[in-house]
């Protein structure tokens, strides 16, 4: 693995940007000299999270789990025509093949079965009713003629590697083309306002910005349209895709440049403040202590109760 990291960092010209095809995944997440979107978004905890991520533990929620699968499955199609690649990197668990049919799965016989065939596999286990709403969701996918625009003469799961701020940053879009970057989603619900909240929740306003920045440095275009694919997960695994507004990318290209100061500043002072960097920032100097109020609701909850 590591002759492997070495090979490919050979590939990237310093301080110049660059695309790279067929980079496995686990190369491209191993290069932590490069800043990505899912790691800039940590200096919105704190510095101090950014600093400690390798020694945070995260849980595996299904739907994070779910949302990798279907990212591999799409790429797989997109780039052969078939699931060899996914294949790769995913092994398929049906319950009902296990030995002994009359206990559960944790019973001792269907335990030692469940072991030696799919956790020596090194490979990641998918249930196999998560696979048919996958292979679904792709039917579905390939249905849509409106789609052909966003995923056609295109690069599924490019590297790409470039500066911006002076910061070297990595990205890897789901689907590029001439005119579009194109991030699927798989979601409960593609109704606006909820789709509109996932995108505050998970930042995405920054990843879409971050990726056209990246962009222009790469192809010298500002005029490449971001692009989210919603789909969800249950029948009739509808889709719909948004652009970011002209608002939204230019709040979170600002918010960007304060994420990449508060980088710099970090490092040039070698201090990683905890959460309370972000309750002021004044020539890069951290207040400490700050008055605190009562949630709105609560306020208003004891005003109406008193008057």
């Amino acid at each position: 693995m590591s002759r492997d990291i070495e090979f490919y960092r050979k590939l990237i010209p310093k301080h110049m940007p660059c695309t790279i095809d067929n980079m496995p995944g686990k190369i491209y997440h191993s290069l932590h000299e490069y800043m990505s979107n899912s790691v800039i978004k940590l200096y919105l905890d704190s510095p101090l999270t950014y600093k400690e991520r390798f020694n945070i533990k995260k849980e595996k929620k299904e739907a994070f789990e779910f949302g990798s699968a279907y990212h591999c499955y799409i790429e797989s199609q997109l780039k052969s025509g078939n699931t060899s690649f996914f294949n790769q990197k995913y092994i398929i668990f049906n319950p009902y093949d296990r030995p002994d049919k009359t206990k559960r799965i944790t019973s001792k016989e269907n335990e030692a079965w469940y072991k030696e065939h799919f956790v020596k596999s090194n490979k990641t286990i998918i249930k196999i009713s998560d696979l048919y709403d996958i292979e679904c969701m792709f039917e579905v996918i390939k249905s849509r003629k409106d789609l052909n625009d966003f995923i056609s003469e295109g690069y599924s799961e490019q590297s790409i590697f470039a500066t911006w701020r002076d910061i070297d940053f990595k990205i890897r879009p789901d689907y590029r083309n001439e005119n579009y970057i194109v991030d699927f989603k798989s979601t409960n619900s593609i109704d606006e306002y909820s789709l509109s909240s996932d995108i505050s929740k998970y930042r995405l306003d920054l990843q879409a910005a971050l990726y056209i920045m990246i962009e222009h440095k790469i192809s010298g275009n500002y005029n490449k349209k971001f692009t989210w694919i919603f789909q969800e997960k249950t029948y009739p695994f509808d889709i719909v895709y948004y652009h970011p507004s002209i608002d939204m990318l230019n709040i979170a290209i600002m918010q960007l440049d304060e994420l990449v100061q508060q980088h710099r500043l970090c490092i040039i002072n070698n201090h990683w403040p905890g959460k309370e960097v972000f309750k002021g920032f004044e020539d890069g100097l951290y207040k400490i202590c700050h008055e605190i109020e009562l949630p709105s609701w609560h306020r208003n909850k004891i005003f109406n109760n008193l008057y």
